[in-house]
């Protein structure tokens, strides 16, 4: 019997490496749609959450309206990421993707959030889907303009788009410690929002970051040098 050290393994086959490679590459797209997946049920998630404490905070709703307005500006608390203040921007509209031989559907959402996933203020096109963040995070804050105000156009994204539908591909913006946002909902019947902005401002000038115009079937993105894709 030959020893350890004079066994010669067999050469390899000639795709081996590139059957390696498609291996890997497959791998990692399924890690980065289960990501994504996960990212998004946080995102409806925290939409439920700030459905939440609107209803504790307006009272108890009763029957359902044809049409009526949203309008609240609070100003949040936001949470520190590798030594500053962060908050995450999610925007999509409806889409949804299969995996696990199973399809996933989320609803149009313009989210902001802090590092942890709770809530500082969103729209979304579920019941209840709209308001800022609780009474942990956020206060009554004097209102602010409801517009792009210069900022740059990121993206517009339309059915079926996952935009920034997740922890990999969403927003993350640098401000100060606190920030100022305005939710403008207009909600239909069944009490699901059909149109919607979303403003935020940060610093003592309250200097533009993020504009969010929201419907159903098309989330368009502003944003400002203090916000990267990833």
């Amino acid at each position: 019997m030959p020893e350890l050290q004079e066994l010669v393994a067999p050469p390899p086959r000639p795709d081996f490496r590139d059957r390696l490679w498609e291996r890997v590459d497959g791998r990692e797209r399924r890690e980065s749609r289960r990501r994504r997946a996960a990212a998004a049920v946080a995102v409806v998630a925290a939409a439920a959450t700030l459905t939440a404490t609107g209803v504790l905070a307006r009272g108890h709703r009763t029957e359902a309206v044809a049409s009526k307005t949203f309008d609240r500006t609070s100003s949040c608390a936001v949470s520190y990421q590798g030594g500053v203040p962060v908050f995450r921007l999610q925007a999509h509209a409806r889409y949804r993707f299969f995996q696990n031989k199973q399809w996933f559907s989320f609803p149009a959402v313009a989210a902001l959030l802090t590092k942890e996933g709770a809530g500082l203020g969103s729209v979304a096109a579920v019941a209840g889907g709209y308001g800022t963040g609780g009474k942990e995070t956020c206060g009554p804050a004097p209102q602010i303009p409801l517009s792009r105000s210069g900022l740059s156009l990121e993206g517009v994204y339309k059915p079926g788009e996952a935009g920034m539908g997740g922890m990999d591909n969403g927003a993350q913006c640098i401000v100060g410690t606190q920030i100022v946002v305005r939710v403008h909902a207009v909600v239909g019947s069944n009490d699901i929002p059909v149109s919607g902005a979303i403003a935020v401002r940060t610093g003592k000038k309250l200097r533009p970051v993020v504009y969010v115009e929201w419907t159903p079937k098309r989330v368009a993105v502003y944003m400002s040098d203090d916000c990267y894709y990833s």
